[in-house]
């Protein structure tokens, strides 16, 4: 994406609690909130009314959604641009990162290795020394067990970083494991009770379907 594909300046309208029709949408959904909870429901009629009023309520919900969409949707539109825009310039200084973090690492790494090797050959010496002294009844010569420290540059700080990868997901505790709530209720959905999963009961719950006018 060039420069030239984002606009400078977005006309955006971002408050919706000074427009009209939204204004009377949230008067009309005080008076549906206050009615819905002074209304007794205990016969046929009362059934009938609350249904009536459901539709307009339902209305009320959908003129409600298209208003969100008009003040959000331009928004969205414009951060995904915006978002796409810096993902690519920021590229090179990324990869500017992570490579010189990758060879700093690499060259510390590679000293430390050393080190632990010089440790290793040292403590060798010290135990050979040891054992000849055994042998021989003379005392050793002294063994320097101290390797070279290698001289480290300025360096950012490093730090220890604990991460993790699966290896075999049936010993994973239950404690770490994630039931997933959208899979099992599409499946659930489609079986229309008919299917069984171990461990999750299935059940029926009544809901009522109304639509708008």
């Amino acid at each position: 994406m060039s420069d030239t594909e984002l606009d400078d300046v977005a006309m955006l309208n971002v408050n919706p609690s000074t427009e009209t029709a939204i204004i009377l949408m949230i008067t009309e959904g005080n008076i549906a909130a206050e009615k819905a909870n002074a209304v007794t429901v205990d016969s046929p009629e009362t059934v009938k009314d609350a249904t009536a009023d459901l539709v307009i309520i339902a209305g009320i919900k959908k003129r409600m959604t298209v208003k969100q969409k008009e003040y959000t949707e331009p928004l969205d539109s414009y951060r995904k641009e915006i978002l796409e825009y810096f993902k690519t310039i920021m590229e090179p200084i990324l990869y500017a990162d992570t490579t010189f973090r990758g060879k700093v690492i690499a060259y510390q790494n590679e000293q430390e290795r050393i080190q632990r090797e010089q440790q290793r050959i040292a403590d060798d010496k010290a135990r050979l020394a040891r054992e000849e002294a055994e042998l021989t009844g003379v005392e050793p010569e002294p063994v320097d067990t101290m390797p070279v420290q290698y001289s480290k540059p300025a360096t950012p700080g490093r730090m220890k970083i604990w991460k993790w990868e699966l290896e075999d997901k049936a010993k994973v505790p239950l404690d770490y494991m994630i039931v997933d709530s959208a899979s099992i209720t599409k499946a659930v959905k489609a079986s229309k009770g008919t299917m069984t999963i171990p461990g999750i009961r299935i059940y029926e719950e009544g809901t009522l379907q109304v639509k708008a006018n």
